[in-house]
């Protein structure tokens, strides 16, 4: 499991959207395959629902957003994993809100040991692979010099 500071960010803006009265969109991406929400409403592949205090009861802003709502009258329960939530905002003045875009996703210690272990084994065989032989070696002074000679390349001169 990876931990995402997406839901504490939505969390603390949904809070101080409620404490300053303000109304609360959020923005969906209604393509995503977890996604509950009544289709009708979808544009573009995204959907913008009102998460208002007295626009929803249950609320729950956790790794997922959940809440019910009525639509046309019609009650219904929706679904969003927290990855799905693009934007949160006010409609009065769109600037009090947030997009959210890609996020990078600090792993847990269990990933990040495995990800370090996958990530040394590849190091140690690609490191095996480029030591060269005996004949392949070049002398490091020709080197060195042709390295110094090249065109383009800074050269310092230290004057006393």
């Amino acid at each position: 499991m990876s931990l995402s500071s997406r839901p504490y960010l939505l969390r603390a803006l949904y809070e101080w959207l409620v404490d300053n009265h303000l109304t609360i969109y959020v923005m969906l991406d209604a393509g995503h395959p977890q996604v509950k929400v009544p289709q009708q409403y979808v544009k573009q592949g995204q959907i913008v629902l009102n998460i208002s205090p007295e626009a929803v009861r249950g609320l729950t802003l956790d790794d997922a957003l959940s809440f019910s709502a009525r639509f046309g009258g019609v009650p219904m329960q929706i679904y969003a994993p927290i990855e799905a939530v693009l934007a949160i905002y006010a409609p009065e003045n769109p600037q009090w809100g947030y997009v959210f875009g890609h996020e990078p996703v600090i792993p847990s210690p269990e990933e990040a040991k495995t990800q370090e272990e996958a990530s040394l084994s590849l190091l140690s065989n690609q490191e095996a692979e480029q030591v060269p032989s005996e004949a392949e070696q070049v002398d490091t002074k020709t080197a060195s010099t042709e390295d110094a000679n090249r065109p383009g390349r800074a050269h310092l001169k230290v004057i006393k």
